[in-house]
């Protein structure tokens, strides 16, 4: 079937395919025949329980699962933009293909359970997750496991080439007749941006973060030499833009990224539906975008180097808040002391507290001593617009 493969992809999907507990035939034709460097990154198989459970970074209770299937093909999507990364060819990010397999299938002795398989297919911008219920003692190991091979690759073609849907359809259906001792169900089809998006929510700890900036995306990112400017943006203004760009010019740094979590410290998360509307919003302004789940901004450093975070002395004051180091000052300042490992520093801006009647600024928190080297306070920006008053005069 690679041959076939060859032929039918012509550089459109770039594929990283990791298999457990069945696939095997189909990592020995997956870069068999000449060519496959049109669409072949990486393939592994993770046949023992505990290296899956290394991949994942998790116990796995089951080895089976719809879930574990996902997981395997969001990590290989992942690691397909790493290898992308590492040759610069980012351009191609959009056409890649992470494939998770995870199966039961005949062995030595007699399987008490069923023999299935979930795979799993992850464009990022759309996923399709399929169960094969295989009819026990119809067919040897090599049979099976070739049978689930086959199937892998027709549903590549199926989903990565040019083909008309009815020639899509047609494709299936002939599956569907020539195996007769099996059942194909196809039950999840999840699609843009809702699989990213819930990938995020998972919080299964394999995806932290997407780049998103005009058409293109990526995966868990590492951002170099870089202002980022983090928010819930509920919405965006020009406050925001002007922050970020005043923290540039201070430092000298060629990008500016905004960072929106659907995670909160102090508030709930962020529905998928308001998530889709604020990168909308942020995307009219042609902004970088990374959407994240980072809940607490110590965690932050996870995607920035070399660069630093421009904040307001809002979040500041939640920064060195040792409530959100369990008390612990100890706690806080090995936590601040990533960034110095990162080479990061914080840039805050002050701000006109309507509660209080005055101008917040440094002069009214603790800078750890620690920190102190690292955080630059923009003592000339003066911007008070509040998204929550912009919500308000919209009747929202």
């Amino acid at each position: 079937m690679s041959d076939i493969l060859v032929k039918q992809l012509n550089n459109s999907c770039l594929i990283v395919l990791y298999t457990a507990g069945a696939g095997a035939q189909a990592l020995n034709h997956f870069t068999l025949h000449p060519g496959s460097s049109k669409y072949a990154l990486e393939s592994s198989s993770f046949y023992a329980k505990g290296s899956l459970e290394i991949l994942l970074n998790r116990n796995i209770e089951k080895y089976v699962t719809e879930q574990v299937a996902e997981d395997m093909a969001l990590k290989a999507l992942i690691r397909s933009h790493e290898i992308l990364s590492q040759e610069n060819n980012i351009d191609k990010f959009n056409t890649t293909l992470g494939i998770g397999i995870t199966a039961a299938i005949r062995s030595v002795n007699e399987r008490q359970g069923k023999h299935h398989a979930f795979i799993s297919l992850n464009y990022g911008i759309k996923k399709y997750t399929y169960y094969l219920d295989l009819v026990k003692y119809v067919r040897t190991r090599e049979e099976e496991d070739q049978f689930i091979s086959d199937i892998l690759f027709k549903l590549i073609i199926r989903h990565s080439s040019q083909q008309q849907q009815d020639e899509e359809q047609e494709l299936v259906d002939k599956i569907e007749i020539l195996e007769n001792a099996t059942i194909i169900l196809k039950i999840k089809e999840s699609i843009m941006n809702q699989n990213l998006i819930k990938s995020l929510q998972n919080q299964t700890g394999i995806l932290n973060s997407i780049l998103i900036n005009a058409n293109q995306y990526q995966l868990n990112p590492i951002i170099q030499d870089a202002i980022i400017l983090s928010g819930s943006f509920n919405p965006i203004h020009t406050g925001h833009i002007e922050l970020a760009k005043m923290a540039q010019t201070l430092l000298g740094l060629p990008n500016v990224y905004y960072e929106l979590s659907i995670k909160n410290a102090d508030k709930q998360d962020i529905t998928i539906q308001d998530v889709e509307k604020r990168i909308e919003l942020m995307k009219k302004y042609n902004l970088n975008i990374i959407l994240s789940n980072i809940a607490f901004f110590k965690d932050k450093n996870v995607f920035l180097k070399n660069g630093a975070f421009a904040i307001g002395i809002d979040t500041y004051k939640r920064l060195v808040d040792v409530k959100y180091y369990n008390n612990s000052i100890q706690e806080r300042d090995l936590s601040l002391f990533l960034f110095l490992q990162n080479n990061n520093k914080i840039i805050v801006a002050p701000r006109y507290n309507e509660i209080t009647q005055k101008l917040e600024t440094l002069n009214d928190y603790e800078i750890p001593k620690i920190f102190e080297k690292n955080v630059i306070e923009l003592k000339e920006f003066r911007n008070d617009i509040s998204s929550t008053k912009i919500r308000q005069n919209e009747g929202n």
